[in-house]
């Protein structure tokens, strides 16, 4: 014996800000879905808190800023692949490889007694960022 109709309650994420607002909608009710479109950029370099992408298929060379991918920006390596959300002529997105592999090229050294256990050390990786790492052992 229900009375009215269905009710669903959700929540709309705004594309443009990122803030997530709490929606109520009726059962018979209709959204239209944002136009997202997405294509494919090439990680050039990065210039103070600019990004320097270029499109392989118009071959332009445009600037975004590293606040999109925040602290990720440390582990793009030039010529990297890259995908781009964008709403309307606003980009809102920026999809990041899944798997970057980076050359390490500075490991603090290992002191006898740090095999024992799970020791973490400061590493410092190619593109810059230093992060902590498991021991590695250098036989040269």
């Amino acid at each position: 014996m229900g009375r009215g109709g269905s009710i669903v309650n959700g929540k709309a994420k705004d594309l443009i800000d990122g803030s997530v607002i709490p929606k109520t909608f009726k059962g018979q009710e209709k959204i239209d879905s944002a136009d997202v479109t997405s294509r494919s950029v090439q990680y050039l370099l990065q210039r103070r808190h600019k990004l320097s992408l270029h499109d392989p298929e118009s071959f332009e060379q445009f600037e975004l800023s590293s606040d999109l991918v925040e602290d990720s920006a440390g582990y793009l390596k030039e010529g990297e692949g890259l995908s781009l959300q964008s709403f309307d002529v606003i980009i809102t997105n920026v999809e990041l490889p899944k798997n970057v592999y980076l050359e390490v090229t500075y490991a603090e050294s290992i002191t006898k007694g740090d095999t024992t256990s799970s020791v973490l050390k400061d590493a410092t990786l190619e593109t810059g960022p230093c992060r902590k790492g498991s021991i590695i052992h250098q036989d040269w």
